[in-house]
């Protein structure tokens, strides 16, 4: 696992990403511009963002230097993007969940009791959603708000996720 996340739900967000290059960018950057949490923290430690800190817990720098921030995260979302493609994700995604990998597995961060089928549902990827519902995702799952995962792609379309 990888800071609490199990290999698949890391890919489902590394897909996100790939398939959505301007939400992660915007997520990203606003990240960037509020006091990190734990996990966040740990992250900017280990990954060298030296205008953290050597703990990770100073964001200060980034937010009075906007214009740094944006070029960092533009320059990470990027990478992510050039390095990867769709077809090697999803085949990535089969093998995962052809070796036991559970789509309802529940994790703890960043959001609690989320799976990799409600994050699937959620960044809108309608084709790895059908994946995992086709190896053993459970579209009974509570979203928040109440919302479950639906079987049709409507949600999708309708931005209930």
């Amino acid at each position: 696992m990888t800071d609490s996340q199990s290999p698949l739900y890391y890919l489902v967000s590394r897909l996100s990403g790939k398939v959505n290059p301007t939400r992660m960018l915007v997520t990203l950057t606003a990240r960037m511009m509020q006091e990190p949490d734990l996990m966040l923290q740990d992250t900017l430690r280990r990954f060298g963002v030296g205008v953290a800190g050597a703990f990770g817990s100073s964001t200060a720098a980034l937010r009075s230097h906007q214009e740094l921030a944006v070029a960092v995260a533009e320059a990470l979302v990027d990478q992510l993007v050039s390095r990867q493609s769709v077809p090697k994700l999803m085949r990535i995604a089969a093998a995962l969940l052809g070796a036991g990998a559970n789509p309802n597995a529940s994790h703890k961060y960043p959001i609690p009791v989320r799976t990799p089928l409600m994050l699937a549902a959620e960044h809108d990827l309608p084709e790895l959603f059908d994946l995992m519902i086709q190896r053993g995702g459970s579209h009974s799952g509570q979203m928040r708000m109440g919302k479950t995962v639906g079987r049709s792609r409507e949600p999708f379309s309708q931005g209930v996720f």
